[in-house]
């Protein structure tokens, strides 16, 4: 994992904090809409429809024709899902 500069990891860790402080998916939307482009938006939901994907087990191939995400993007999830602390496992685990 690359260390990031002590302002970097502040800033994220607010970023983070702000979602805490919504009560709504309304709210949620209506953030993401004015703080992201479209572009991110659909690149971030993107990632995480290919996250679920892996988890359920289905091939990368299946993925990417269901998808139309490109096997770079895949591999770059499956990269951070393999490399990071399991955060998408968890937030799984509370949809359940």
């Amino acid at each position: 994992m690359s260390t990031k500069p002590t302002w970097v990891q502040s800033d994220i860790d607010e970023l983070a904090a702000v979602f805490l402080h919504l009560d709504s998916l309304e709210e949620v939307k209506l953030f993401l809409d004015d703080i992201c482009t479209e572009k991110e938006m659909i690149e971030i939901a993107n990632r995480w429809k290919v996250a679920r994907m892996l988890i359920a087990g289905l091939s990368w191939k299946k993925i990417e024709k269901i998808t139309g995400v490109s096997s770079a993007t895949i591999a770059k999830v499956a990269k951070r899902m393999q490399n990071k602390k399991g955060g998408i496992a968890h937030v799984l685990s509370k949809l359940v």
